[in-house]
Formats: C-alpha cells, structure tokens, sequence
C-alpha cells in the first residue's frame, strides 16, 4: 500500500490505495488539529464571537464553547458519564450527539468570550493525552451512533474528534472572513480519509476532482459520477451544512 506522501497532487488516486489513518498517525493529525483551532480562536476579535455560523443553532462563540465542552468529556471519564446522563434528560426528539452537544454549551454557557482562548488551551492538552493512552483493547470497542450504524471507539477517539474540529474551524472561518491553514499535510490527509470513508459507504463507481491544496483527484470503481468541486465545501455537503446531489447525499460522520 502506498502512503499519501507518495501520492502526486495531479496523479488518479484508486480510494482502495487511500491508507486508514492508525492510532500514531490519527494523534499527530491530533496535536497538529489542536494547535490550529487554538490559533484560530486566539486571533478571533470581539466582533467574530457572536457571528452566526453553518451550525445554525451556535454563533461563533458557541462553537468554541462545544470544543470545551467535548475536550472536558474526552479528558475525563467522570465528565463523560456526566454529559451522558445529562443528556438523557433532554428530550428523546434530539439525536444523542445533538443531546451531548447541548450538555457540553449550555453548563459553559456562563463563560465569557475573554475566557475562552485561555480555557481551551489546557483543555485541549488534556484531551489530546488522553486520547493518546487510549488502549488498542478499548479502540476495539463498538456500539451505535445515530444514523450511522455500529463504529468502534476507536474511529471516534482517533478520526471523528479531529474532523469534529476541522469542520469547526471551517465553520469559524466562513462566519468570521478569519484566514484558515489549509495544507495538503494535514488537511489534505483528513479530507482524503473522508474521501475514503464516503466511497465506502455508498460503494458506487465515481471520478472526484477536489480543487484547494487539501484536494486531489479520486476515482472509485468504474464509470459512475463526475464530481467537482472544492475540498472543503466537500467536506461541508458530507457534513450537511451545504446541499448536495447524487452521492454527495452520502453523509460522513464529522
């Protein structure tokens, strides 16, 4: 199997030749995500907190209230147990991760826009170290996640919480004109995973041109869909802040 780093920018990647993401890669992409969103929310202004953003229900502020909130969960199993049954008091019309999500803002809500850059730092530290220790045995571990079938721990401590915060970073971004780093590297690398994942779940024959240095050219199976477009507005149509058709219907867990 070949890596990603071997691959050519102008080069017809096969996504079965797109390699899974392995624990010490997914917790480099880890750290190199953390360091991103801190530099995104430090250099956000008074202004950029209460702009309205994709996440229809959350402003900028809220957003990064959420990255608290879920870094506090990860980093603590008393925590974690905690927004469980916090949100299993919420009403049973909200998906769980909808119901978590609000736990997470609402008991951060009291936190002031000065406080936040300064909280986060720590916050996201402890979260990285301890989705690092986490044991092969409990990756291993599978249950449900609302619309998307079984998925292992593993796949949300390694892959999802760093798209959760990519798709963020995108998110605050758009809502405040604030310049993202956007690299084949790192986002590149988390934007072909994605690519990866999708193929795989609709599992139909298609050629994806995805334009911006985190893009590439895909092609899966034979025949099927010619799609273009941009990256990142890719990852937002699979993520469902932007519409799309045909396979790009297909969601990916963010």
């Amino acid at each position: 199997m070949i890596t990603m780093a071997e691959q050519r920018r102008d080069a017809v990647i096969d996504v079965r030749e797109i390699p899974p993401i392995g624990h010490a890669e997914a917790m480099r992409l880890a750290e190199s995500e953390c360091e991103r969103m801190l530099d995104l929310v430090r250099r956000l202004e008074v202004t950029d907190w209460g702009q309205p953003t994709d996440c229809t229900e959350w402003s900028v502020r809220e957003i990064v209230v959420h990255q608290l909130g879920e870094a506090a969960a990860v980093a603590s199993i008393r925590e974690m147990v905690h927004q469980f049954r916090a949100a299993r008091r919420l009403p049973k019309t909200m998906i769980t991760v909808d119901r978590l999500n609000a736990v997470g803002v609402e008991e951060r809500r009291h936190l002031s826009a000065d406080q936040l850059p300064e909280l986060l730092t720590p916050a996201l530290g402890r979260a990285l170290r301890a989705r690092r220790r986490v044991p092969a045995l409990i990756r291993k571990i599978r249950f449900s996640v609302d619309n998307f079938g079984r998925v292992s721990y593993g796949y949300m401590n390694d892959i999802v919480l760093t798209r959760d915060s990519f798709i963020h970073r995108v998110d605050i971004t758009r809502a405040t004109g604030k310049w993202m780093a956007v690299t084949a590297d790192h986002e590149g690398r988390l934007v072909a995973d994605v690519v990866r994942d999708w193929a795989e779940h609709h599992g139909k024959g298609f050629s994806l041109r995805l334009g911006g240095p985190a893009g590439g050219l895909y092609q899966g199976g034979g025949g099927g869909e010619e799609i273009e477009l941009d990256a990142i507005e890719f990852c937002r149509v699979l993520s469902g802040r932007a519409p799309g058709d045909g396979l790009l219907k297909t969601a990916v867990l963010f």
